[in-house]
């Protein structure tokens, strides 16, 4: 694996200069030190790969190139002799305790099949993610699904349904996509309703649409079939669910569907999607707990066979607002990025 050789010149006040040899797999260690150091006026980084002229600095005061959070196995050696701190007596250290295993995030299995799902969520990411390439695909199998009234009146084509598109599951799209997009990812955002003017057969018709995307776009692993849930209480009101998030603000709460197949559409890659969807659910518990209702596990099937990272997400019920709905897709584009990445 080639390697590259980097020249840290301090300053004045440390008189040394420093070869940095890296191989390519995670420099991110030292750039937090880099940073430091800089901000505080005591070095000056110059940065050159191996065959770089030394007058051409790839970029100065202590910031780092782009991909230097992809270094790995990091060798230093002094070219100049520089005084050294005193170094203190080593300390006995106690038994190491072997680190404990990720916690398992919360699970409703309807499958019967008893899924191993410590061995899936610490597993590889079960696809790659392309670059400079389409990567994520959004689309809405009940793309008139709607939220409460109380965040904005439409024209109901059903209950809480319409085929004004700002005012239901396709807004939600809108957000996702533009986080993903902020986050640095190629999206594609189906924005058609597949159950108007007829719900009959809208998880046939969007698996066609899925399926043209994917042919046209090979790179896309990711799909998010994006949903709202209906809940009723006893006096037949819609029930609203929200979480409270750590900045006082209410969000509508988010159910992760992984689907396995194993009710007759049965499918090989169902483990799979189900890895992707336990590290997911895994970071959103981690970062905002409460938000993210139990991962159900599923016997159906929900078109999850199309590609190894397809799921269904519920966003909210048509008890919340489009506003709490679109707080949630924040949130949850910023879970996946972290999965992702």
């Amino acid at each position: 694996m080639k390697k590259y050789v980097y020249k840290l010149l301090a300053a004045a006040s440390v008189c040394a200069a420093v070869k940095l040899t890296a191989t390519p797999g995670a420099f991110g260690a030292l750039c937090h030190g880099l940073r430091e150091l800089g901000s505080s006026g005591a070095v000056t980084a110059l940065i050159f790969p191996q065959d770089a002229a030394p007058d051409a600095p790839l970029c100065a005061e202590s910031s780092l190139p782009a991909e230097a959070a992809d270094y790995s196995a990091i060798e230093l050696s002094a070219e100049s002799a520089a005084p050294q701190p005193k170094k203190r007596p080593a300390r006995a250290n106690p038994t190491m305790k072997p680190a404990a295993p990720p916690a398992i995030p919360s699970v409703t299995d309807k499958s019967g099949l008893d899924p191993d799902l410590a061995a899936l969520l610490t597993a590889p990411l079960p696809f790659s993610v392309p670059r400079d390439a389409a990567q994520i695909l959004i689309l809405h199998t009940h793309g008139s699904e709607a939220y409460s009234q109380e965040g904005g009146a439409y024209e109901e084509s059903d209950r809480s349904r319409t085929s004004d598109k700002t005012k239901s599951v396709v807004r939600v799209g809108d957000v996702l996509a533009e986080a993903f997009g902020a986050a640095g990812f190629h999206v594609l955002h189906d924005r058609e309703l597949y159950d108007y003017p007829s719900y009959s057969g809208s998880y046939s018709r969007s698996l066609e649409a899925a399926q043209r995307y994917l042919g046209a776009y090979p790179t896309i692993k990711t799909v998010f079939d994006i949903h709202r849930d209906a809940l009723y209480a006893p006096d037949g009101s819609a029930v609203r669910r929200v979480c409270t998030l750590p900045d006082g603000t209410e969000c509508a709460k988010i159910m992760i569907i992984a689907a396995t197949g194993s009710g007759g559409l049965s499918f090989d890659t169902w483990r799979d999607n189900l890895s992707f969807a336990l590290k997911i659910q895994a970071a959103l518990e981690e970062r905002y707990p409460g938000l993210a209702e139990p991962l159900l596990i599923t016997g159906e099937r929900y078109n999850e066979h199309a590609a190894p990272g397809y799921l269904l997400v519920e966003i909210g019920t048509d008890g919340n607002t489009l506003a709490e709905a679109e707080r949630a897709a924040e949130i949850f584009a910023e879970c996946v990025s972290l999965v992702l990445a």
